[in-house]
């Protein structure tokens, strides 16, 4: 992902400073991991990328989000701790297990009545041979 502000980044759980940083003109997630991690990315980062030895490419979007919508904490937290007021746009997951996901994520609006309609346009782009 392109490098993304301090305010745009947060971990949802343990600390994953060890595993990302600059490379170049590029932010990089390292997903190989020993214990389990998930980023929050905020509304400013553009798109995320998951590239493997250049064998193939996953890059996905969010699009905007309708009027009166919001991004929303998507962690998982226990029922009785309230949700964080951070709303992630896009999220990078892994653990131990070599699972790993990258996630983009849609909207709420702050009183959810029944009938309401949740969307947004989400692109996801493959590319083998890279």
């Amino acid at each position: 992902m392109p490098n993304p502000e301090t305010t745009d980044i947060w971990d949802m759980y343990d600390s994953s400073l060890p595993k990302r940083g600059m490379s170049g003109d590029k932010y990089i997630v390292d997903t190989k991991t020993d214990f389990r991690f998930q980023l929050g990315l905020g509304e400013k980062v553009p798109w995320i990328e998951y590239l493997k030895n250049n064998e193939f490419r996953v890059k996905r979007f969010t699009g905007t989000l309708p009027g009166g919508q919001s991004y929303i904490d998507i962690s998982d937290s226990p029922p009785e701790q309230h949700p964080s007021e951070k709303g992630a746009k896009l999220s990078v997951y892994c653990d131990p297990s070599g699972f790993m996901e990258i996630e983009a994520c849609g909207g709420c609006p702050d009183l959810l009545i029944p009938g309401t309609e949740l969307s947004v346009n989400i692109t996801t782009e493959y590319v083998v041979n890279v």
